[in-house]
């Protein structure tokens, strides 16, 4: 009995194996995450901080068919964004990556405490 179990045990684990590093579609269920080089040359597009402090711009990242690809990600809508008519043309400056990992330079154009629209600038923390 002893030697029988053993053979279980080894095809229980293989099936629970399995189920955890494949999806249903058959897919790895955590892939390795996209590097630059798997995307390719980058778009022109800069990076900006979103008032919610999550970064929109673009990103190299796996999609639908698990293959990397850049994917232009857009800041959530929020109310104290403006339209861009309300804003006028966007700041000629770049997106400049801190020290610390963040990104400073111009960012979205946000309504203040008086209710008027402006573009916002975010400085580097020293």
């Amino acid at each position: 009995m002893r030697r029988l179990l053993s053979p279980l045990w080894v095809v229980a684990f293989l099936l629970f194996a399995g189920c955890y590093f494949v999806d249903s579609t058959g897919t790895p269920s955590d892939p390795e995450p996209c590097s630059e080089e798997d995307c390719g040359p980058a778009p022109g597009a800069p990076n900006i901080e979103c008032a919610d402090g999550s970064i929109a711009g673009p990103s190299c990242e796996r999609n639908e068919a698990n293959d990397c690809a850049w994917v232009i990600r857009e800041c959530p809508e929020s109310s104290d964004e403006c339209s861009e008519s309300e804003c006028g043309p966007a700041p000629l400056a770049p997106n400049i990556l801190c020290e610390d990992g963040s990104i400073g330079g111009p960012g979205p154009c946000l309504r203040n405490d008086d209710g008027v629209c402006g573009w916002t600038f975010r400085d580097c923390p020293q």
